[in-house]
């Protein structure tokens, strides 16, 4: 038993031995330093933080860029309004609202491969087109009984719309804003395609009012868990963390063996790391990637997980969206422009090829290309673009010379007719799929999620001993019903588990 002593967990002699703790949490990201920090303030301290990566942070990966920072994983503070991120950020004024992105499309230019500009009338209206069916998915009644894609459902609504128009685009401008807009979505939902993606599922996803596009105003993303960890305002009030964190150690198996009700004191949970150690604990908190789970749960957990639980594990989506940035000595672009958005066809594909094999050899990846845009951290000299998908893992074949020279022989194409385009003078990207520990980048509501009855909330279920007590525990992102793909969702699914350990010790 876990006695409470002057306010404060006490560690029982048993929990003193090398390498036991009664709670193990597995991963260091946003939800696991979540239940770290929310235990430690209840006088929870008897815990370990196995990270198998060699920093904190998880998919929040804040690195030094261009005499600045860049943000690898997570950027945005997304909305207002019940975000629990914005709510800890914001009254310490470490947030800014940023004018610039909520008018990004209105300075952004679309252009075809040598150079020309689509039509900037025709490009409004099919942006507007496009975002007021995006806006209203939350509200439309058609959508909670659809049983297709959004992909489906999206083309529906957009061809009625364009159909009533008296005016129409050209045709292929519009077939090209499509495959555009098809990338932009992936961005956000993190699906390969949006015909994947789960039409109604998209209801189940909550957005918090306010502000979808807040940013750091210094720092970056990883001031988060300096925030968690009361480190900032006050380091004389941190909890300590960061102290009861092991980096470089990779889980191997969690061996959960069913406890028989009779047994006391209870057989510890055993975990064996892939460099030989062995931790022992008495509940075991696994905040691991979906992507993870998918790759690595059939051989992680002895015995198996639940059929339930592997049945969410299976068919909840989980994406892949990688970022790259690309530094230049001085800006060739005008001013006040957000970036460019590239309308491509199939000729400059089969062109590209042709005259640039060699980025090919190993898999295209520049068709995932949305375009270029320029980075608010530092709007003279970097640009950056999203990837979605099979383009996303396919790039991560190629080394980063490959695929900045890349880049840049794409520019050229589309802009070398208008711009002198220098070679970068720095280069730096996400890779978060040939990462084994993490397999992807955020979760999603698929159609297999819906055909196969997946929920987030399966994937949160613990598992229980003989006695009907937690064993193990699972948190992060795609364990949260609506804020899922979120650092505020990560962080309250960690809480949410801190809370549920520490009503188990009692």
């Amino acid at each position: 038993m876990h006695l409470k002593k002057n306010g404060v967990f006490s560690r029982s002699a048993s929990a003193q031995r090398r390498n036991h703790s009664r709670v193990l949490i597995i991963g260091a990201g946003a939800s696991g330093y979540a239940a770290a920090s929310r235990l430690m303030e209840n006088g929870f301290y008897d815990l370990t933080v196995l990270e198998a990566e060699p920093r904190i942070g998880g998919r929040v990966n804040t690195v030094r860029f261009a005499e600045n920072i860049v943000e690898l994983g997570a950027e945005w503070v997304h909305g207002e309004v019940g975000n629990v991120v914005y709510e800890m950020a914001e009254p310490l004024e470490l947030l800014g609202h940023n004018a610039a992105k909520r008018d990004f499309n209105s300075h952004m230019d679309f252009v075809w491969s040598g150079g020309a500009l689509a039509e900037r009338a025709e490009i409004e209206l099919l942006l507007n087109t496009s975002q007021a069916i995006r806006d209203a998915v939350d509200v439309d009644p058609a959508l909670a009984s659809y049983t297709g894609s959004y992909g489906e459902f999206f083309l529906d609504k957009f061809n009625q719309k364009l159909m009533a128009l008296e005016r129409r685009p050209p045709a292929e401008l519009v077939d090209r804003f499509l495959g555009w807009f098809e990338k932009a979505t992936g961005f956000y939902d993190g699906s390969d395609t949006w015909f994947n993606t789960s039409g109604r599922g998209l209801l189940h996803y909550r957005e918090c009012e306010g502000d979808l596009a807040i940013t750091w105003k210094r720092g970056g993303y990883r001031t988060v868990f300096d925030l968690l960890t009361k480190r900032f305002p006050n380091p004389s009030q941190e909890l300590p963390v960061r102290r009861r964190v092991l980096l470089n150690s990779e889980v191997a198996v969690i061996r959960w063996a069913e406890r028989e009700a009779t047994s006391r004191p209870k057989p510890p949970i055993v975990v064996e790391l892939s460099n030989g150690a062995r931790y022992t604990a008495d509940l075991v908190l696994v905040t691991v990637s979906l992507g993870v789970l998918k790759h690595s749960a059939d051989t992680l957990f002895d015995p198996p997980l639940p059929q339930r639980k592997m049945n969410a594990v299976r068919n909840l989506g989980f994406g892949q969206v990688n970022k790259l940035f690309m530094y230049f000595s001085d800006p060739w672009w005008p001013s006040g422009l957000s970036g460019y958005s590239v309308l491509v066809t199939e000729d400059d594909l089969e062109a590209f090829k042709r005259k640039y094999p060699q980025y090919g050899s190993m898999g295209h990846w520049v068709h995932g290309l949305s375009g270029f845009y320029i980075d608010q951290h530092k709007p003279s000299v970097v640009l950056f673009d999203w990837i979605v998908g099979e383009p996303a893992r396919v790039m991560e074949r190629y080394s980063d010379y490959q695929i900045m020279m890349g880049c840049k022989d794409w520019l050229d194409m589309f802009l070398g007719q208008n711009f002198t385009i220098p070679t970068p003078i720095g280069f730096t990207r996400s890779m978060w799929w040939t990462n084994k520990h993490f397999k992807g980048s955020y979760s999603y509501r698929s159609l297999d999620s819906d055909r196969a009855d997946a929920w987030a909330a399966h994937l949160a279920e613990p598992i229980l001993d003989r006695d009907g007590e937690p064993a193990v525990l699972f948190a992060g992102e795609a364990t949260h019903d609506y804020y899922y793909s979120t650092v505020h969702g990560a962080i309250e699914s960690g809480w949410r588990e801190a809370d549920r350990i520490l009503g188990s010790l009692k």
